[in-house]
């Protein structure tokens, strides 16, 4: 998925919250937490998952964002219940990026994401979305 892909599906899922058949715009990209939140209603969790790691390997690139931007990104994938390894994998490399206090929790996610079954995968994105919580509180 690219991602234009990724920010059109977002705009499709709002637009369809708000009951409108087609999108105003492309979200901004505040808009992008609460737009993996519909596009996980719309499309389901794989949508998701796929649209975030696109958004975040992007932005890995071009470092545009303001980290606790990207840090609700990743928080909004993990709520919806993202246990994707690509996007786990991305998500643990913009978080160790910014939030070198993670760097532990960062290493113990990327340690169950070395072991790669489906419980350690779970057990990783909770642990990221632990830590990310006690980042926005």
């Amino acid at each position: 998925m690219s991602t234009a892909s990724a920010r059109i599906r977002i705009a499709r899922a709002l637009a369809a919250q708000r009951g409108e058949s087609t999108p105003r715009e492309e979200p901004g990209e505040n808009d992008i937490p609460h737009g993996l939140r519909a596009l996980a209603a719309a499309e389901g969790i794989d949508a998701v998952c796929a649209a975030a790691e696109e958004l975040l390997r992007q932005e890995l690139d071009v470092l545009e964002w303001q980290p606790l931007l990207g840090a609700s990104i990743v928080s909004a994938a993990l709520e919806a219940g993202c246990t994707a390894a690509p996007f786990l994998e991305a998500a643990c490399t913009y978080v160790s990026l910014y939030f070198q206090e993670l760097d532990e929790d960062v290493s113990r996610c990327r340690e169950l994401l070395a072991r790669g079954d489906t419980g350690s995968l779970g057990e990783a994105a909770a642990l990221l979305r632990r830590s990310l919580g006690a980042l926005e509180r």
